[in-house]
């Protein structure tokens, strides 16, 4: 099985990293754009695709993350930014073991793992009174959001309530009304 998640893994890569390599970017043309972003963002796909293998699975098939992750992103140049609660060089060999001295990451610290935060997310949502249309991780802000729907009265009175307690909160929550939120756990800026 996990030979084959590895085999898809790699033609994923290569897919990703090659595949948009005759377009040429024309500044009229958005297509262009998006394609020739797809090259240099490319490296950073097939990094997160192979950090992606060496995370643990439950029983259910959940992914069970490190202690210390918190999230990654792609930068335009190429390279994965991997958040980490700790950046000793302890905490970093795990992941440059299994990508490789040559990968093209970053590590960043930050305050909240992907653990904490979901854990904290869904505690707080199964305890939200109001009609939720969104919710996910922000991971470049480390932050958990939660989009209430902006025509309930009652989401109101609760975005009002949270933002008085918010900065009691240990863990940053994003709360907004609105409509539909999606938000991704690969984000790339």
């Amino acid at each position: 099985m996990q030979r084959r998640w590895i085999v898809c893994s790699l033609i994923l890569a290569v897919t990703l990293t090659y595949g948009c390599v005759y377009a040429e970017p024309q500044p009229d043309n958005i297509t262009n754009r998006f394609e020739s972003m797809g090259i240099v963002q490319g490296s950073a796909s097939a990094t997160y695709s192979f950090l992606a293998l060496t995370f643990r699975h439950d029983s259910y098939g959940t992914r069970i993350y490190p202690r210390h992750y918190a999230g990654a992103y792609a930068l335009n140049n190429g390279y994965l930014v991997i958040q980490l609660t700790d950046i000793s060089s302890e905490a970093t060999a795990f992941y440059t073991n299994h990508l490789g001295p040559d990968a093209r990451v970053i590590f960043e610290q930050v305050d909240f793992s992907y653990n904490q935060l979901t854990s904290f997310g869904n505690t707080f949502m199964e305890v939200v009174d109001s009609p939720i249309v969104g919710f996910g991780l922000r991971t470049m802000e480390n932050t958990f959001n939660v989009t209430l729907d902006y025509q309930s009265p009652r989401s109101v009175e609760v975005y009002e309530a949270i933002n008085e307690f918010r900065r009691l909160v240990p863990i940053p929550i994003d709360v907004r009304l609105g409509e539909l939120d999606v938000i991704l756990p690969l984000t790339i800026y």
